[in-house]
């Protein structure tokens, strides 16, 4: 399969990566368009959301830099960092200014790079339909598609 347009996978199954039922159950969710691949896209009270975690690989990043724009209404950047014990990973971020404000408050963290490693190519708005909680037979079709019983 190519890649999507829409949400930069080649492969429109593969989210959520960790607990599946629990996340497409509870979370809000984005819903591509166009492969209807879903991806987590809760936002929590403190502001914390999936997309912002650290990732392991620029790969699993790309996976959710959909999520992070539809939440920040914008494109988005991913850069890769390490830590203090050489742990590369892999972080999404607004724009480069929301970059050095992460780095200002994490100076156990450094930039691999001097520039992001990946960055969208331009934002597309989404339909209000695509941002929303699933229903639960969405719930059991995406997880029988993704081989989750």
């Amino acid at each position: 399969m190519a890649i999507c347009p829409e949400c930069y996978s080649d492969k429109p199954r593969i989210t959520p990566l960790l607990q599946a039922h629990h996340c497409l159950e509870d979370h809000r969710q984005y819903i591509c368009s166009q492969c209807g691949r879903i991806i987590c896209a809760e936002v929590d009270e403190l502001g914390k959301y999936r997309a912002r975690f650290p990732f392991k690989t620029l790969q699993i990043a790309q996976y959710y830099l959909r999520a992070a724009e539809v939440i920040h209404k914008s494109t988005c950047e991913i850069y890769e960092l390490k830590d203090t014990f050489g742990r590369t990973v892999y972080r999404i971020f607004k724009d480069r200014t929301d970059l050095e404000t992460y780095l200002e408050k994490n100076p156990n963290r450094q930039l691999s790079k001097k520039t992001a490693v990946y960055v969208s190519p331009q934002y597309k708005t989404c339909k209000p339909d695509q941002l929303r909680y699933l229903k639960p037979e969405e719930i059991q079709r995406y997880l029988a598609e993704k081989g989750i019983k």
